[in-house]
């Protein structure tokens, strides 16, 4: 047997007209592919509105010829300039927009070109190393992003590599070519993020184990070209450079005491946690086999291995120790990492494959212990792997297709507090408050952008709210907010905050659960302990025995006008009961007396048309037509469950309703235009499948969906 056929495969060596050249283009070309799929899939991530916004202004100072203005802006002064200014040119491919789209693209497009790149740059040192960092989750999806990872990640491998290229020579002798190309690379590198800086340790571990070829002015004028091309490139520092670079340098480390940090609250060894395992996010995305683990373990092993290339064990032992240290622990820093792990992976490989041909020569135990199918069973078995891998990429392109107009909102990639998202409140100004179990955040929803740089988040820690769990959040008529949280009601109006507790509200506890506004300016507030009224000046509790408002819970509050009175409505665990405001006459229907599996009344909507329907949790989705309810549920209706959790209006005559499954978690959607039913699952739609608490619309018609432990969706249909 041949002693490269250590596996009884019918081909015992690759046909002598393939190249290594050709295993390289085939691994940059999966990477193109793979990189193209997760620039259209991957939705918008934390700080990519950041980005565009700079680079929209880039793009407008540039249309302006106004150098002065590119020189003197300082919104993002954290970070340089470089990338977000290459990102500026896309604005130019149509009329500059913050629409981001198609601007979103074409920026994620020029970061793929440099992942591709990197993943190029690798397999040229090791194949094997290539394949591997091409299959890598997190340096795929940030390298897919318009973020500022991929042209330092491609200028810091380069770095690293050029110089160690520059002394291999074995006459003695630097190749100065190489060396001041990978000074200009490291220039280029600090011009696009100071973090990727820390290749200097790998580069400075070269310099030392090469001292005997390597003179004073050698290393001076290497320092030089850095210098050089790090300020030509950072137009920032054109005027007044110390100062600004101190300014900037500094922010990172006051940084690190930010709210932002202190929110995620990551231990000190998350970073391990990014770099050992895969993207824990976009599971529709990264359907594919990706190989983080398979890195990091591997390579791990190659710290031990590695004789040849050293400096590779001084990048990534450094680059991990320095994220380790750093109080800031973004997934995105491990990417600092990557490239030398991959390579360590890659050697390591190949070492075990040389390994093992070298036992087989002597030993000949692979032809003894595996079996030597014929070539017609090689043949059948790559059939069947190439149709279960179409059919695999159809199935999910398919998929992809079902999610157009779906994005998916979760914290790690939005500056969302929580995953659970209980109320959505859009206010006048077209700013969506969002309720969730961590603060409330107030986003801008501008059109294809659900956030924008001006966020801000409201927690116990940095403002009145009495708790983090906001489980209501109402706009009044002058402006103000009302949120309502597990330990009281608060008033937010400018930078003024009011609290009330239980006492205040004269009830026995404040779990606030509702919260209206009637058209006289009265503020109705329902507990898990009974309903009250704000008149403006003081509060007054709402009892009564028959409505169930006598300290029991209070789920939802709807106000409908009529032309015999202004009717408040309350959603109970009993029912519903609804209040003549003229009349002071009540109006119940005692639901849980005839509804098996009842849980209450989830919610209550009034319509366009001034009608009003109830989400139940047991007996469907209610509407009152004046005179009474009619209710739909599944004995005499096409209605998909009984449990409705949610509806709201989302144009005239079309409701959205929410739905749970009642004994199991999770939850759908499902459209109803007074006739046909539509419902929205993971498996015809981009809905994650988490319970929805909330619905909403804003300004632009686009429909927002809050879930219990999913974060927040939003739809918009998409055109054509």
């Amino acid at each position: 047997m041949s002693s490269d056929n250590i596996l009884n495969f019918p081909i015992s060596r690759m046909p002598r007209w393939w190249r290594r050249g050709y295993t390289i283009a085939l691994i940059v070309l999966m990477s193109a592919l793979l990189h193209a799929w997760t620039v259209w899939q991957l939705p918008l991530d934390y700080d990519e509105p950041v980005y565009l916004q700079a680079a929209w202004n880039y793009a407008e100072a540039i249309k302006a010829g106004d150098l002065a203005r590119i020189v003197n802006y300082s919104a993002n002064q954290e970070h340089p300039p470089l990338v977000k200014l290459l990102y500026s040119l896309t604005f130019f491919v149509g009329e500059p927009s913050l629409s981001f789209p198609p601007e979103l693209y074409s920026s994620r497009i020029v970061s793929a070109i440099f992942g591709v790149l990197a993943v190029w740059l690798i397999a040229n040192i090791n194949p094997t190393a290539g394949f591997l960092f091409a299959l890598h989750s997190f340096a795929l999806k940030y390298t897919s992003q318009a973020y500022l990872e991929a042209l330092p990640l491609l200028m810091a491998t380069g770095a690293v590599l050029a110089a160690a290229q520059a002394l291999r020579a074995e006459d003695g002798q630097v190749s100065r070519r190489w060396w001041y190309l990978s000074a200009a690379a490291l220039g280029i590198t600090a011009a696009s993020k100071y973090t990727y800086l820390l290749v200097l340790a790998p580069i400075l571990h070269l310099m030392i184990a090469g001292r005997r070829r390597l003179n004073w002015q050698m290393v001076f004028l290497y320092g030089l070209v850095v210098l050089g091309v790090f300020w030509a490139l950072n137009p920032y520092l054109w005027r007044d450079p110390i100062s600004r670079l101190y300014d900037s340098l500094t922010f990172h480390a006051s940084y690190t005491q930010s709210v932002d940090v202190a929110r995620e609250a990551y231990p000190w060894y998350q970073p391990l946690i990014w770099v050992s395992s895969s993207v824990p996010w976009h599971p529709g995305v990264f359907f594919f086999f990706t190989l983080d683990e398979v890195i990091f373990w591997v390579g791990t092993v190659g710290i031990f291995l590695e004789g040849r290339r050293p400096y590779l064990v001084t990048w990534y032992l450094v680059g991990l120790a320095a994220l380790l240290l750093w109080p800031t622990k973004w997934p995105q820093y491990s990417l600092v990492v990557i490239p030398p792990l991959a390579l360590l992976a890659g050697g390591t490989l190949r070492w075990a494959v040389r390994w093992a041909v070298e036992q087989n020569q002597y030993w000949d135990y692979m032809g003894e212990l595996l079996p030597q199918p014929p070539k017609a069973f090689w043949v059948l078995l790559a059939v069947v792997a190439l149709a279960l891998g179409t059919g695999k990429v159809v199935y999910e392109y398919e998929k992809a297709l079902y999610r157009r107009g779906w994005t998916s909102i979760i914290p790690e990639g939005a500056p969302l507090p929580g995953r659970s998202v209980y109320d959505l409140q859009v206010t006048r100004s077209g700013r969506m408050a969002v309720a969730t179990e961590r603060g409330l955040a107030l986003w801008s929803a501008q059109a294809k952008v659900p956030w924008e740089a001006d966020t801000v988040i409201y927690t116990a820690g940095n403002s009145g709210l009495p708790d983090n769990h906001v489980y209501a959040v109402l706009e009044d008529a002058s402006g103000g907010l009302w949120l309502g949280t597990n330990r009281g009601l608060s008033y937010v109006r400018g930078e003024v905050w009011t609290t009330y507790r239980a006492e205040d509200l004269g009830l026995a506890g404040a779990h606030v659960r509702a919260l209206a506004e009637d058209s006289q300016g009265r503020v109705w507030v329902g507990t898990l302990s009974g309903a009250s009224r704000w008149d403006g000046t003081a509060w007054q509790p709402q009892s009564s025995e028959e409505a169930g408002l006598d300290g029991s819970p209070v789920f939802a509050i709807a106000v409908q006008p009529a032309a015999e009175g202004e009717r408040v409505w309350f959603g109970t665990l009993r029912g519903i009961a609804g209040l003549n405001l003229s009349t002071g006459e009540w109006t119940v229907e005692h639901i849980n007396q005839r509804t098996a599996g009842w849980d209450g009344v989830a919610d209550l909507m009034v319509d366009s048309e001034g009608t009003l329907w109830a989400a139940t949790i047991g007996a469907g989705l209610g509407r009152w037509d004046g005179q009474g309810w009619t209710f739909y549920h599944l004995g005499n209706s096409e209605i998909p469950s009984n449990f409705v959790r949610r509806v709201e209006e989302v144009r005239p005559g079309v409701l959205w309703l929410g739905f749970d499954y009642g004994t199991q978690p999770g939850g759908f959607l499902a459209s109803f235009d007074g006739q046909n039913w539509r419902q929205y699952t993971p498996n015809n739609s981009g809905y994650t499948g988490g319970e929805p608490l909330a619905l909403e619309v804003d300004l632009l018609g686009r429909i927002w969906i809050g879930t219990a432990t999913s974060g927040l969706q939003t739809y918009e249909a998409p055109e054509g």
